[in-house]
Order: C-alpha cells, then structure tokens, then sequence
C-alpha cells in the first residue's frame, strides 16, 4: 500500500510534470542516458580539481591556494550547467539528491574526512531565492556520509562584488580577508575538513574559506563541488 506522501508526489506529477533538464523526457528530473553524459574530470589537478595531465596544473604552480584538494562531480557544462541553472535560479532543489551523488561518487578514497561546511552563502542570494545552494548540497554530502553537519560555522565579514564577470586575480582581491568564522572554533580544531559549493571557477572563495579554518587549526581542508568551471583556466 502506497504512503499519503507517494500518493501526493504522484498526484503533484500529474498535475506538474517534471521533464528532463537534458532531452525533454517527460516524468524525471533528468533521466539515465543524459545522466550518463554529464562529463566526469579525468586526470584532475590534485589542487584545483581541473582537467590536465601533470599531477599539479600550470594556474596552480602560481597560486598560494589554501585548500589541500579538490574535486567536481563534473565539468560545468551541458546537462550538469543546465541542472545547476534549474537548481540555483529557478528553484528546482529537487535536483539536489542526483548532484549529491554526482559529488560523492568523485571523492578520492585516500580523503579522510571529519566533518562537512558548506561555503556561506551571501544575504542578498538568500533573501533573493529564499534558499543556499551550499547548504542544501553540504547537508545532503554529510547526510550521504553520516558526518557532522556545521552549516553555519562561516560567514561573510564584509560585502564584496559577485564574483561573475571577475577576472582571475580581481576574484582573490574580491574576497581577501572577507570570510569569517562565527561558531566555536574547537568544532574544527584538528579535523579534516569537507568545504562543500554549487561551483568553483578559480577557487578564490574557496580558499579564503579555507585560509580561516586552516588558522582556526583545521587539519585538512578538502573542496567538494557540484562542477568545475574552467572557463577562466
């Protein structure tokens, strides 16, 4: 016998259809052939996460990064950029379960992880959509996990532009010194941290995330996201 919230999830999608952010195909979010194009990172950059054939890519060389690592559930593009439009602007968090599981498929198994944060979200994007992308994503990553979930441990100490538009180096001096820790500090002392994000192009916010909590004591501090936009290397 069918439960009352089956029974209204499929009331709702014959009412309100979902159909494939990919093909069109009526009934899912995103269905397993367009699924199975989502273009994974091969060779990744063992800081950065980009696609490249040495272990450590040419931006990297010459950037003081402060995070240990990174990896991407896949390239921002096609299927995965159109389930992350759907996701950030269009309110469509039920895609959150198939990116969570994008993500958690791409951690390395050599990764020894303690506890999970999302990167924080700005005001003005959460009184916007009502909702953080990070936090949604960060909870279902430590869900996935069984690890502690600290969604509220960082935050923005200081307005700055939105990074979209940026160059590389204007996004560093963007968000130099703007992140902040809010929550005790010991949460984080000698653990190795999962920092969790929609996206990351450069890794600017990312690492001044990270540089917080590698001050706060943190041992480790990984990047997991969604996808890796390399549009700007």
């Amino acid at each position: 016998m069918k439960s009352f919230k089956e029974i209204i999830g499929g009331l709702l999608e014959l009412i309100f259809p979902h159909f494939c952010l990919g093909c069109g195909k009526r009934g899912v979010i995103i269905c397993e052939d367009c699924l199975q194009g989502v273009k994974k990172i091969k060779n990744p950059c063992q800081l950065c996460g980009a696609p490249q054939q040495g272990p450590i890519c040419y931006f990297c060389k010459d950037l003081n990064l402060h995070f240990d690592g990174t990896r991407a559930g896949g390239l921002y593009e096609g299927v995965l950029r159109e389930m992350l439009l759907a996701f950030k602007f269009r309110g469509l968090v039920e895609v959150e379960k198939v990116l969570t599981d994008l993500m958690v498929k791409a951690i390395p198994p050599y990764w020894q992880i303690d506890c999970v944060i999302p990167v924080p979200p700005h005001k003005e994007s959460l009184k916007e959509r009502g909702y953080s992308t990070s936090l949604i994503l960060g909870a279902g990553v430590a869900t996935s996990l069984s690890l502690p979930f600290f969604p509220s441990l960082l935050e923005w100490r200081r307005e700055v532009k939105r990074q979209v538009g940026l160059g590389r180096q204007e996004r560093f001096l963007n968000v130099r010194g703007a992140i902040g820790i809010t929550s005790n500090k010991e949460e984080i002392r000698g653990k190795r941290v999962l920092l969790v994000d929609d996206v990351m192009t450069t890794g600017a916010t990312a690492s001044a995330c990270a540089l917080v909590m590698k001050r706060a004591k943190a041992d480790r501090v990984w990047v997991l996201t969604a996808a890796r936009d390399i549009t700007l290397g």
